[in-house]
């Protein structure tokens, strides 16, 4: 069974990958993101599987399909597979966040883009530099992800940078 629990430095975030797709007959895997303000992917789209987001804390605005969708507390937002999507942090806490998809395709790119903690504990997170990011699209296309643009700003939605 793959190893989870392990704290991740994920493109700016903090990741840990709570249930591993390997660890059941059904492939499902849960990841955990603790997210600032202003955290925003490229748009991309998952080839292989959906997404589903469980925000746990704060609020976020997810955009499936060039449809803006709002999410706080407690809601549940799917984005289907091969469907371009994005999203952005909105609250100035943060948030917390779990994506759950079926199979290996979005763990592995988790996996394969994010720089564990030299100790295993968190530190501050920066965003990514040039050789990260470069790292994180060629994982992408070993992972069944494409990215097709530019991700989504607060100004894009008419709100503030903090």
């Amino acid at each position: 069974m793959t190893t989870t629990n392990i704290p991740l430095n994920f493109g700016g975030s903090l990741a840990t990958i709570r249930l591993s797709h390997d660890g059941g007959a059904d492939g499902i895997a849960v990841i955990e993101h603790r997210l600032p303000k202003g955290y925003a992917p490229p748009l991309h789209v998952h080839l292989n599987q959906d997404e589903v987001f469980h925000v746990l804390r704060g609020r976020i605005c997810v955009e499936v399909g060039g449809k803006l969708q709002y999410a706080g507390p407690g809601d549940l937002l799917k984005a289907p597979k091969g469907i371009p999507h994005r999203f952005i942090v909105m609250s100035d806490e943060g948030a917390l966040v779990l994506t759950i998809t079926s199979g290996a395709d979005f763990e592995s790119f988790v996996r394969d883009a994010s720089v564990p903690f030299a100790d295993g504990v968190p530190h501050t997170i920066l965003p990514p530099n040039e050789a990260e990011i470069a790292r994180q699209s060629a994982a992408a296309i070993q992972n069944g992800l494409e990215l097709l643009g530019p991700p989504l700003t607060l100004a894009d939605l008419g709100l503030r940078a903090a």
